[in-house]
C-alpha cells in the first residue's frame, strides 16, 4: 500500500469521557452495595473510588494499539501485561457496539475477533483471538472498521499461512 500511515491509539484515542462513564458505573455499583448491605462507612467507598480511578487510568495509559499494514498489534495490561498480533487475514468477525450511554456520550466499542485457533505457550491453551477497544468516539470507531475491512480485503490469508 503506497504512502500507508499506521493508525493507533495516538490517533484514534480511548476518550476521558469512556473513563468518567466507567467511574458513574462504578459509585453506582458501590451506591447498590451500600443500600443492599446497608453500610456505612465512607472511607470505604473513597478508597475503592480513588482505587478504581487509578485504575483506569493506568489501564488507558498502557492500552496500546497499532493497525498496521499486515496485522494488528495490541499491547495492554497493567498488573499483568500481554501483547496480541492478528494478522488481517484471520479476522473473522468485526462488532462495533454502543450502549445507551455510548450514545449519548458519542462514544462507541470496536471488538475484532478470530475463528483460527491458536496455542497460548504458557498455558497450552487453545481459543479465538479477541480484541477489544472501548471507549472510541463514535467516529473514530467507525473508522477503524471500515480501515479493518479494506486491510482485510488487501490481505487475505492463503494456505501456506493458514497453520495447516
Amino acid at each position: 500500500m503506497d504512502n500507508f500511515i499506521p493508525k493507533t491509539n495516538k490517533t484514534h484515542p480511548i476518550e476521558k469521557k469512556w473513563m468518567v462513564k466507567m467511574v458513574i458505573n462504578i459509585l453506582i455499583f458501590i451506591g447498590i452495595v451500600y443500600y443492599v448491605y446497608d453500610i456505612k462507612y465512607l472511607k470505604d467507598s473513597i478508597f475503592i473510588i480513588t482505587f478504581s480511578i487509578i485504575y483506569l487510568w493506568l489501564y488507558v495509559r498502557n492500552y496500546h494499539y497499532e493497525f498496521g499494514e499486515t496485522h494488528i498489534t495490541l499491547k495492554k495490561g497493567v498488573i499483568s501485561k500481554s501483547e496480541q498480533h492478528v494478522l488481517y487475514g484471520r479476522i473473522q468477525n468485526i462488532y462495533f457496539s454502543q450502549s445507551f450511554v455510548d450514545k449519548l456520550l458519542g462514544l462507541a466499542s470496536l471488538s475484532i475477533e478470530t475463528a483460527s485457533v491458536y496455542v497460548n505457550p504458557r498455558d497450552k491453551k487453545y481459543g479465538n483471538v479477541k480484541i477489544s477497544i472501548p471507549g472510541l468516539r463514535y467516529e473514530n470507531a467507525l473508522d477503524l472498521k471500515n480501515t479493518v475491512i479494506e486491510l482485510m480485503k488487501k490481505n487475505p490469508i492463503d494456505d501456506a499461512q493458514s497453520g495447516l
